[in-house]
């Protein structure tokens, strides 16, 4: 006995599904459309980000953590040795600091002078032009005006604190006995003091490199994907190297006002680092942190705070060059009096384009050499 043949499914009743899935199908790619040209704010809040930092955290996703920082020991993170170069021949070195690779060993002759700070010194990330940078431009500067060889050393880093270039210091920049040490310090440390239970080794705020893993399936939906990137990321809203190496918090919690005590901390780095210089026989620089009054910048809540503490760590570093007599160049109160000149050089709260960069380096140079605190050749 034969099997009835299948009943055929009415035409009418196959419409509304082939209706439905193409509308689906649209309605997906729209979607993606719309979170990958950054239109999401318009058409579909919630859902759609700003497109660069969409772009950031697709990258951030594909590399497994941060493209261009690896966890270090004892200084938490630096530069990735594999970052691309920026077009000047300047890569990340095997120390992980912009630049050259270094030699302990000089000759005789060089002027070594090494650079710390944060991303106001190495750059606000490593795509940026490391000639664009103070460091570079001090080295130009000073060749020119001593006509001797000069070796400027940027030890900056993005996000390290006043901690981390402290124990850099003594377990790197020591090894290379620089003449002259330019320390670049006071918006990272705001932070930590805005982190509930401060602890003076910032414990409170800092923690072990945290390795992100998104597994394949994850990495290939938001690397091919905005939409899935659009969805990543807002499970996923700090993932800067906060996320890798800060203590997580609520906003919350933020503390909203900043206690003086837990200033000390960061004045006690600043002069570790200071009286190592000077009991080597070199010279300690203390360069003040201009910043913007654009108050675009320091938006609540936590704006104004960071301004206050930017302002309160430059009172601190002028009263400790002060009372310890060490170098001060104050570029805070320089880019005050220049300000209808320098202001329009803030890209945001502290960092500069190249001409503000420039005037950097041109009053650090100034003080050294007026100053007569450079070694004979």
């Amino acid at each position: 006995m034969s099997s009835p043949e299948p009943l055929e499914r009415p035409k009418e009743k196959r419409r509304p599904l082939r209706v439905a899935m193409v509308v689906l199908v649209l309605c997906v790619v729209a979607t993606e459309l719309i979170a990958r040209w950054g239109l999401g704010p318009i058409l579909a809040p919630g859902l759609g980000e700003d497109a660069h930092r969409l772009e950031a955290f697709r990258e951030f996703v594909r590399n497994e953590g941060h493209a261009w920082f690896a966890p270090r020991p004892y200084i938490g993170y630096a530069g990735h040795p594999s970052t691309p170069g920026d077009g000047t021949g300047r890569k990340v070195n095997s120390r992980g600091f912009r630049g050259p690779e270094w030699e302990v060993a000089r000759a005789p002759g060089v002027l070594r002078i090494a650079c710390l700070g944060g991303s106001t010194t190495g750059g606000s990330d490593q795509k940026e032009g490391y000639a664009r940078l103070y460091p570079s431009l001090l080295e130009k500067l000073l060749a020119a005006q001593l006509g001797r060889p000069v070796e400027v050393m940027n030890f900056g880093m993005p996000g390290w604190t006043s901690a981390e270039t402290a124990v850099n210091y003594f377990l790197n920049v020591v090894d290379f006995d620089p003449d002259v040490v330019v320390v670049h310090h006071a918006v990272n440390d705001v932070m930590p003091r805005l982190w509930p239970g401060f602890e003076s080794d910032y414990s409170h705020f800092r923690r072990p490199w945290k390795e992100p893993s998104y597994g394949t399936l994850g990495r290939f939906l938001i690397g091919t994907s905005a939409l899935c990137g659009a969805i990543g990321l807002k499970q996923n809203e700090d993932f800067t190297l906060n996320w890798l190496v800060g203590v997580p918090l609520d906003p919350t919690d933020m503390e909203t006002e900043l206690a003086p005590e837990t200033a000390l901390a960061f004045r006690r780095n600043v002069r570790s680092v200071c009286d190592a210089v000077r009991a080597r026989g070199g010279v300690p620089v203390i360069a003040t942190m201009p910043f913007s009054k654009n108050p675009d910048f320091f938006r609540p809540p936590r704006g104004p705070l960071i301004r206050i503490g930017i302002s309160e760590h430059n009172e601190l570093l002028r009263d400790l060059a002060r009372e310890e007599r060490f170098l001060l160049v104050d570029l805070a109160r320089a880019f005050d009096r220049r300000a209808p000149e320098l202001g329009p050089t803030f890209v945001d709260y502290v960092h500069v384009k190249l001409a503000g960069n420039q005037a950097k380096a041109e009053l650090i140079a100034d003080a050294l050499i007026r100053g007569g605190h450079l070694p004979a050749d």
